[in-house]
């Protein structure tokens, strides 16, 4: 199950929807709803054993709903992508599994009235802003794994883990190496899983962003090298052993020739309040402690081109922003883009 949320600024100014697909396969799929509501600040308890043995019968190790929905659209879930897909090499750009597969449908400005329901807003206005512009729908494939360390860990932080009040808003206690709130009762649980979702221990990429002006002009902005290490899902480490530091990213700039040589340096940690960054700006040859690296503050990584939280959809302090679950609903995400990660 993937999670989809709407947020305003606590002040009560709308944010500005940014919504974007790089020619990606969208699909059906079922998600938790958030949208603006008042905090509790109040302690949230773990939920009780009982409950808890549901993420090993009607749920995912994970916490999403094992079962499909009613018209079969969406599969029930039966353990994931586990395999590598053939001809993969190690190293290399993992080739897409689903090849042969034709579209089930396309949404463009034509028909998206017929599937309003299905369609974020952001993508709504950007078909009528831009006729060309589609997605195209393809069958939906509940790819999603985990190591069974990681699926033990979910299974304890069920019973053990509650969220508590910190000095950057609310945050988890007693979790570590899996899904924090597999069983989320709040929104803000639901955000924790986010932010401490798998994406393994740790992982190189190699990045290249682009502005694209109105008129299809494609500038670089930026070219990188990433190292990413999640020390909270370290497979040799324990809840006891865990100092806060969850996700540790080092970016190097190598383009274009007038940010070259750029960096920034990220310690991310369940208490906000101590995340620490750092930049060095070419121009300045000086290494500097970033004040407010989350949240709407301009990235230098994207030379002040998009803010932090729109890097990983959200990122930061939850305290920005208050959060309320209000219900479950089917939409077309981005969710196995595997076209995109093996051009031609």
């Amino acid at each position: 199950m993937t999670t989809i949320f709407t947020w305003k600024r606590a002040a009560g100014l709308p944010r500005n929807l940014r919504v974007g697909f790089r020619g990606a396969s969208c699909q059906r799929y079922i998600g938790l709803c958030l949208a603006l509501a008042l905090a509790s600040g109040a302690l949230h308890a773990a939920v009780a054993p009982q409950e808890a043995e549901t993420l090993k019968t009607t749920l995912t190790p994970l916490g999403g709903e094992k079962a499909g929905n009613k018209d079969g659209s969406i599969p029930a879930w039966s353990g994931g992508l586990t395999t590598p897909s053939p001809g993969f090499v190690n190293g290399g750009r993992r080739p897409d599994p689903f090849a042969d597969e034709k579209p089930l449908l396309s949404v463009s400005v034509k028909n998206v009235t017929d599937y309003a329901a299905k369609v974020p807003e952001g993508v709504q206005v950007l078909m009528k802003r831009y006729p060309d512009f589609r997605i195209d729908v393809y069958p939906t494939h509940r790819t999603a794994a985990a190591p069974q360390y990681v699926y033990d860990n979910t299974f304890s932080n069920a019973t053990r883990a509650k969220l508590v009040d910190g000095s950057a808003g609310p945050m988890p206690q007693g979790a570590y190496g899996g899904i924090p709130f597999p069983i989320p009762q709040t929104g803000a649980e639901v955000m924790w899983n986010v932010l401490l979702r798998w994406r393994g221990y740790a992982y190189y990429t190699d990045f290249n962003g682009y502005q694209l002006t109105p008129e299809g002009k494609r500038i670089l902005v930026e070219e990188a090298h990433n190292d990413n290490q999640m020390p909270y899902y370290d497979p040799n480490g324990s809840l006891e052993k865990f100092a806060g530091e969850h996700w540790l990213v080092r970016s190097l700039t190598t383009a274009p020739a007038i940010r070259a040589g750029e960096a920034i340096t990220g310690r991310s940690n369940i208490d906000e309040s101590k995340t620490q960054d750092w930049v060095y700006l070419t121009g300045q040859r000086r290494v500097r402690k970033l004040p407010n690296a989350c949240c709407d503050t301009p990235t230098p990584f994207s030379a002040g081109i998009v803010t932090f939280d729109e890097v990983e959809g959200f990122i930061g302090r939850l305290d920005r922003f208050d959060w309320k679950l209000v219900g479950k609903q089917e939409m077309f995400i981005p969710y196995n883009s595997n076209r995109t990660l093996t051009p031609t």
